[in-house]
């Protein structure tokens, strides 16, 4: 039987412990990382053809697995990763240091920044319950290599440029829907280590409509944590008549001390500010044929 490589957990200074635990929803991850033995098999069949990988899957709400179970159309749109990399505020000069991990067409990879960590962003069609407009649900995950040090406040946003004409859907009062988002730690247990969900939310910390959203997650201060991962997804819609190509980016915002990151909005569409206190990896996809 596979079980979780058990690590050593660096002992963590108080002040990294300031955060507030959630009770969490207990599933059992004895046999691979991700449990996904609550999920139909047929529909788990249909979710990887459609490109979905575990890590992707692990942070779909009921809410989605159920629409993804109904769609006719689940088609992943063609992508290509074509830059990742790290950036900070340098303390001393105040200037953004930018450091690129990965960037397409360089014939060599430059070495890691401070967040050791994986992030990633992909979209699918699926049906539209909307005349005259396509719909997509876009999905971004994160994954800790290891255990950060600091655990406060730290943010995940996806953006787009509004030039693309995507749009995420709002009620009469504003406020975003068909957004979720789930964030799981694994504890070190014997005999088999456990994956807690600590967070659950539809609700974002904040959004523009037609360039991204995202929300913050609040990392449990538990010492035998051995493992961080989650992630959002969000459904959004565009006229049936508009097709292309179009970057996409996802965006980690990691606190070193108790400020919560926040959000902002450039050319290429909803961020995380970077900041003296905040660092944020990137993963920046390209969409084709959508």
């Amino acid at each position: 039987m596979k079980v979780f490589k058990k690590v050593v957990v660096p002992v963590l200074a108080m002040s990294a412990l300031a955060v507030s635990l959630v009770v969490p929803s207990l599933t059992y991850a004895a046999d691979s990382k991700h449990d996904l033995s609550h999920i139909d098999k047929n529909l788990l069949k249909k979710l990887h053809n459609a490109g979905f990988s575990d890590a992707q899957i692990s942070i779909l709400t009921d809410e989605v697995l159920q629409d993804l179970k109904e769609t006719k159309i689940l088609r992943k749109l063609d992508s290509e990763i074509v830059e990742r990399g790290e950036i900070y505020t340098d303390s001393k000069t105040g200037k953004k240091v930018k450091k690129v991990e990965y960037k397409k067409g360089e014939v060599t990879t430059r070495s890691t920044g401070n967040l050791d960590m994986d992030l990633s962003v992909d979209a699918w069609e699926v049906s539209s319950d909307r005349s005259g407009e396509k719909k997509f649900i876009i999905v971004a995950d994160y994954n800790w290599d290891e255990v950060p040090l600091q655990r406060f406040t730290d943010a995940l946003a996806v953006g787009w440029p509004d030039s693309t004409g995507w749009y995420i859907p709002t009620n009469e009062d504003y406020e975003v829907e068909q957004f979720y988002a789930n964030d799981y730690y694994v504890n070190d247990e014997s005999p088999y280590d456990r994956e807690y969900r600590y967070n659950r939310t539809r609700t974002p910390a904040d959004a523009k409509p037609n360039a991204g959203v995202g929300y913050e997650i609040d990392l449990p201060g538990v010492l035998t944590a051995i493992d961080f991962y989650g992630g959002l997804s969000q459904y959004v819609y565009v006229d049936e008549d508009k097709t292309g190509d179009t970057n996409i980016q996802a965006v980690y915002g990691h606190s070193v001390a108790s400020i919560t990151p926040s959000f902002d909005v450039t050319p290429a569409g909803f961020t995380i500010e970077p900041g003296v206190s905040i660092i944020e990896e990137y993963a920046m996809t390209t969409l084709r044929d959508w």
